[in-house]
């Protein structure tokens, strides 16, 4: 966000358990700010749920009132409507990763301890965000 230029408004930080409630309620928090923000990215599948469950119960309308986009790109995210836009996860890398890694300390390799593995995440766009620069 420094990046670009905006600010980092403490007040849309909420910070909760990473479960169905906290996406529930979060989204409740939010919603109910004097300014609330035009877009939340919420951190995990199961806070998804409940962010999913609080817009609809609210009648927020994604991605008009809201833009909604989550990490975890799970089947859920493309049965939804609208698709909710997500960060898929390299699983298979990931996997090889662990293995690698795994296979390193059963061989008492400690060499790169503790080890950082790198690997790049994709976005998979759906409609859950809106364009407000009108250009899609």
């Amino acid at each position: 966000m420094e990046d670009y230029e905006i600010p980092l408004r403490k007040e849309y930080l909420i910070e909760e358990n990473y479960d169905y409630a906290s996406g529930y309620e979060g989204i409740h928090k939010i919603w109910q700010l004097p300014d609330p923000p035009t877009a939340v990215f919420i951190t995990n599948y199961h806070m998804s749920v409940g962010a999913l469950a609080a817009v609809n119960q609210m009648k927020i309308r994604v991605p008009d009132d809201l833009s909604l986009a989550a990490f975890d790109d799970m089947e859920l995210c493309s049965i939804v409507r609208p698709g909710l836009t997500a960060v898929r996860q390299p699983l298979k890398e990931m996997m090889k990763a662990a293995c690698d890694i795994l296979e390193k300390r059963i061989h008492g390799d400690y060499s790169d301890f503790p080890a950082r593995v790198r690997l790049k995440a994709t976005i998979v766009n759906r409609d859950s965000i809106k364009d407000r620069y009108g250009r899609r």
